[in-house]
């Protein structure tokens, strides 16, 4: 069994769980740690669960797949938080049944979103300087959920709606899906026609930021995306882009990025 460090001062005597502590997990607990008794909970690698186990806050770290509500329910009934905090992306509409289901199942906890951008080796770092995105079902999750995380010293950014939220992050993830794959096509042919492909890539960026600079100017949604920085979409991230298609309506937007996600899941 895992240790736990036992706290003899601790700033709030809350008690938190996190379930899965793969890099984000294992990152959070680092952070949360500090601040409140952490129990990290992860049984697909061996860690055992606390007898009788029970935690004020549970934070999940798991990655998404089909059974992830009813894994994150199961999570509840055996740890009956009063707070859920869910790290992992996932697609439009999960909050909302997470939501209805915890109801139906007598479980009335505050449930936020926080979806995580950061990469290894430095996600802890990444945590704690880059903007934690956060949207809740009521505002009361949305308020104790970002006090929670700056608490422990994040960066909140508060949304309207976990639904807002849970958009934004797929539109985020299909984007950087794209242009990854334009890149990787522009260094195929690179390749395949013996150019320099160090000298091609800072042409093509070049030319993609001037239009989306003309573009900027002619919506005031724009200036508040940055596509200057290489941000990588992990395995985990490509499946939950390839699963939220389900919410969306058929047609050419459907089948392009079906396509391109097919493409950029081989390349991972």
């Amino acid at each position: 069994m895992i240790e736990i460090k036992k706290h003899n001062k601790i700033s709030n005597d809350i008690i938190v769980a996190i379930a899965g502590i793969g890099e984000v997990g294992y990152a959070l607990w680092g952070i949360l740690d500090k601040a409140y008794e952490t129990i990290p909970l992860d049984p697909a690698i061996g860690y055992d669960i606390p007898n009788p186990a029970q935690a004020d806050q549970l934070h999940i770290a798991f990655p998404y797949n089909e059974l992830f509500v009813e894994e994150v329910v199961t999570w509840v009934a055996s740890l009956n938080p009063f707070q859920v905090v869910i790290h992992s992306t996932i697609i439009p509409g999960t909050m909302e049944s997470l939501d209805t289901i915890l109801k139906g199942h007598g479980f009335d906890c505050l449930i936020s979103y926080s979806p995580c951008h950061c990469w290894a080796p430095h996600i802890q770092e990444h945590l704690m300087s880059m903007s934690k995105n956060l949207g809740s079902m009521t505002e009361e999750g949305g308020r104790t959920a970002a006090e929670s995380l700056e608490e422990n010293g994040m960066n909140v950014s508060l949304f309207e709606s976990a639904a807002t939220l849970e958009w934004a992050e797929i539109q985020f993830i299909w984007r950087t899906a794209i242009e990854q794959c334009w890149t990787n096509n522009l260094k195929g042919i690179g390749d395949s026609k013996e150019l320099d492909f160090i000298q091609m890539g800072p042409a093509y960026t070049e030319i993609m930021n001037t239009g989306l600079s003309q573009m900027r100017t002619m919506s005031r949604f724009f200036p508040i995306l940055s596509y200057n920085d290489v941000i990588p979409c992990d395995k985990h991230a490509v499946t939950a882009a390839k699963l939220a298609l389900e919410v969306l309506p058929d047609g050419s937007f459907n089948s392009i990025i079906t396509a391109v996600m097919d493409t950029f899941s081989e390349e991972i």
